[in-house]
């Protein structure tokens, strides 16, 4: 993630993602969460829909297999539908919506261990530095939600809470994982307005099965929760969603992830000014810890290029002076992956 465009495109999905939790609080109070869902998924189809349609007369799109349409609604099902409805399931079970944020944000260490035995070929290791950097956003999510985190709700809650987690950091592996596969086959780039679109309508599904039988698709409809529903659907499920699946093609699931640990910091300051909500002192300090704690992740590389570089030249200095294999390698740099 060296260049300015990858880190311009970060900055926009922390910012959007972020949007998504200040959004949902003006368009749940009319409607059940998954009628809400349902509606809202709806209307990204329609638009995906209209949108692929136009782009592909102007433009020849990649051919999608049968395997990989059915891999992408996965994914889809996954990172859309069980992230989004485990959360909900577990406040409606009792568990604090701060308590979900915590956990929520806990998806880049999630990640970073799923990763350890999903990556088929294209294996994506954390080393040391990314390891200490996923323990400094922990901290830096602890500090900012510290005031929010109450210990309620059953087990279940709980239980269906780290699925919702674990289902979108798996489904950010196998998208990675599909990737690189047609990439390492030499085949053009499916269109990213393509994949949304399966994601979305796998995720449409899923949500319509819900929303039917749990609530009867009851909503009560006014200007205020019309613009709710577009605005989640236009930019939350399509801009920010589309920046995390563009971001993935650029760079490691876990760089990607790692982004997730300023989202709740973020959340904060975009409720300053529309919920009036205030600007506590442990959020800023979150804040600057979740910075440090993307840096180092998206560092970790270059410092560990360094180490090694800075070791090769000391081991060289010590074999001019006479010392011995044996003794070199103890002074050699370590090999920081794990």
């Amino acid at each position: 993630m060296r260049s300015s465009y990858t880190v311009l495109l970060s900055v926009l999905f922390v910012f959007l993602w972020s949007s998504g939790w200040v959004g949902a609080k003006f368009g749940l109070g009319y409607s059940g969460p998954f009628t809400f869902l349902t509606i809202r998924y709806l209307l990204v189809v329609l638009g995906l829909s209209f949108l692929v349609a136009f782009l592909s007369t102007c433009q020849k799109f990649a051919t999608v297999s049968r395997r990989e349409f059915f891999g992408h609604a996965l994914v889809g099902v996954l990172s859309h539908g069980v992230y989004l409805a485990g959360g909900i399931a577990a406040m409606t079970y009792g568990v604090t919506a701060g308590m979900v944020a915590f956990v929520a944000a806990m998806q880049p260490l999630l990640t970073t261990i799923c990763a350890i035995g999903m990556s088929g070929g294209q294996v994506e290791k954390a080393n040391r530095f990314q390891w200490m950097g996923l323990s400094v956003g922990v901290v830096a999510v602890y500090i900012t939600l510290s005031s929010q985190l109450v210990v309620a709700g059953t087990g279940v809650a709980y239980s269906l809470l780290l699925v919702s987690v674990i289902a979108i950091s798996i489904a950010t592996l196998i998208d990675r994982r599909m990737t690189l596969a047609r990439k390492n086959r030499g085949l053009q780039t499916i269109h990213l307005n393509q994949i949304l679109w399966i994601h979305s309508t796998a995720a449409l599904v899923f949500f319509a099965g819900l929303g039917w039988t749990f609530e009867r698709f009851e909503a009560t409809w006014n200007l205020e929760y019309v613009l709710t529903l577009i605005y989640m659907a236009a930019v939350v499920s399509i801009a920010s969603y589309g920046l995390m699946y563009l971001l993935l093609r650029r760079t490691t699931a876990i760089n990607v992830s790692s982004l997730i640990y300023l989202t709740p910091p973020a959340t904060m300051l975009l409720a300053w000014p529309v919920l009036g909500e205030s600007i506590t002192t442990g959020g800023l300090i979150g804040l600057g810890f979740g910075a440090l704690a993307v840096t180092i992740i998206l560092s970790s590389d270059k410092i560990k290029s360094r180490l090694n570089n800075s070791g090769s030249a000391g081991a060289l200095a010590s074999a001019g002076n006479g010392v011995s294999g044996r003794s070199q390698r103890r002074y050699m740099t370590p090999d920081y992956e794990l």
